[in-house]
């Protein structure tokens, strides 16, 4: 089935035909259940709609050509102050973040935009096709006592201009707006928190694939030694040139070292997909790491008092001076509670024009 259709039919006898009012309502009647029907029959049509194999596959290419254009490949060696740039540009957590203090920034300013007046303007114009004219008509004899006339021109404008200020609204949207300006300073301040644990992902992943490319070439070379040697004690054990309980202690302990190297080699894969996640590059991307000839030093720290360091994290920290200005945003949307009880005080200002030739003169000008 491909479709369906729906039909009503309705007849009506001439005898039991309605007649005037009756009659009109009658068919109005009429009208709206065959407006009814089709809707409901165009209700039935709809059916979801799944995706295609073909539209995911299209979707999935431009994605991907707009990653590689959103994140441009890695043509030299990084170093350090290299890939945290490359971090804090190219972040998605910190691009989000970014997006969220955009939008709580513009809504600080639509929120200032409120205590604003309000300024209204209205223009029309109007034409008819005949005199808009009448007549007077003495109630008592029935003779017409006036000759007909017209006090409305044919074509005619009109424009009004108004401006007012309500003192309620006002306090109100000031309120709402230091309101929208504490939000703003919350997802700034989160912003800041996600750039410094970025910074410090970054500073370690970094460390951690630089220190273990260096050491890859030296890991590859022992597990190509320690190999050789499982297959000499396996000589020795066939040909049993030594004691087997040896042989066997041997084989244990190249084993375990062989074990500790593979997965030395494993951490040099996975701390390379943890930096290419953070300066959102493709997993399985190399990337060439500059690593110094020495390690930095390590950032001396302001105080050894454990009391001054817990003040410093929390004087630095956003989800607490967030808390902070999520209290102060109670307290003023409590001001605003109490402030709408009060009666409202408003200014107003306005200007009107009609262009009409029937009324006076003044009345025909601009009129405040």
């Amino acid at each position: 089935m491909t479709g369906l259709t729906t039909g009503y039919a309705f007849q009506v006898s001439p005898e039991l035909a309605p007649k005037g009012k009756g009659r009109l309502k009658t068919l109005a009647t009429m009208v709206a259940i065959s407006a009814a029907g089709v809707v409901l029959s165009a209700c039935g049509t709809v059916q979801p709609e799944p995706l295609g194999r073909q539209d995911i596959a299209t979707a999935i290419q431009g994605d991907e050509v707009l990653f590689q254009q959103m994140t441009p490949a890695i043509t030299e060696p990084l170093d350090l102050n290299h890939a945290m740039a490359r971090a804090l540009k190219y972040n998605l957590d910190n691009r989000v973040k970014l997006m969220e203090q955009a939008l709580a920034e513009q809504s600080f300013n639509l929120a200032k935009m409120d205590m604003l007046p309000v300024l209204a303007a209205n223009a029309g114009f109007t034409s008819r096709s005949n005199e808009d004219a009448s007549s007077s008509e003495n109630v008592r004899t029935g003779v017409q006592s006036l000759a007909q006339s017209t006090s409305v021109d044919k074509d005619r404008s009109n424009a009004d201009l108004r401006l007012s200020w309500n003192v309620l609204d006002f306090g109100v949207s000031y309120l709402k707006a230091k309101q929208e300006s504490d939000r703003f300073l919350i997802v700034k301040s989160a912003r800041r928190d996600i750039m410094a644990k970025l910074l410090q992902q970054t500073r370690s992943a970094y460390w951690k694939a630089a220190v273990t490319q260096k050491l890859k070439p030296r890991i590859d070379v022992l597990l190509i030694d320690t190999e050789k040697a499982l297959g000499q004690l396996e000589e020795i054990q066939r040909e049993k040139l030594r004691a087997p309980l040896d042989v066997l202690q041997e084989q244990r302990q190249l084993l375990s070292i062989m074990r500790n190297l593979k997965s030395l080699q494993r951490s040099v894969e996975t701390s390379q997909i943890e930096l290419a996640s953070l300066i959102n590059q493709s997993p399985n991307a190399e990337i060439p790491l500059e690593s110094p000839s020495e390690l930095p030093a390590l950032p001396p720290l302001p105080s050894n008092d454990l009391d001054v360091l817990e003040r410093v994290a929390l004087a630095n920290s956003g989800e607490y001076i967030g808390q902070l200005y999520n209290a102060r945003i109670a307290q003023r949307e409590a001001r605003k509670s109490m402030l709408r009880l009060l009666p409202g005080l408003e200014f107003s200002y306005s200007a009107n024009y009609d262009s009409n030739s029937g009324n006076p003169p003044i009345f025909r000008g601009l009129q405040k």
